[in-house]
Formats: C-alpha cells, sequence, structure tokens
C-alpha cells in the first residue's frame, strides 16, 4: 500500500485539520493532508480497504 498510495488513497479518510497537543507549552504535530504523525494515513474505509486487501492478497 505505502509503495502505490494513490492507488489506496480512497481506503482512509484523511483527516486534515486538529492537532496532537495537550500541554500548550509543548508544541504537537499538525494533521495535513496525506500521511502525517498525528494521524498517520487517516481512519480506515473499511467499504474501500476490505475489498483492496484481499485483491493485494491474492495478488490482483
Amino acid at each position: 500500500m505505502a509503495s502505490v498510495p494513490a492507488t489506496y488513497a480512497n481506503d482512509f479518510f484523511d483527516i486534515t485539520t486538529g492537532n496532537n497537543t495537550a500541554d500548550p507549552s509543548i508544541p504537537g504535530y499538525p494533521a495535513t493532508t496525506g500521511w502525517d504523525p498525528v494521524t498517520g494515513l487517516g481512519t480506515p474505509n473499511a467499504a474501500n480497504l476490505v475489498p483492496d486487501l484481499v485483491k493485494a492478497v491474492k495478488g490482483g
């Protein structure tokens, strides 16, 4: 999946707002478009992710 991100872009809901700052004196990371250290690739979209994983396992 990581080697062809455009193919799997619809498998995740991208989180683009917010951050992980818990203490205002310690900066966190912002959520941005694409991969970020707060949310990774986003939250799974099972309706798209599961069929793509099955296809990948079957070699298609």
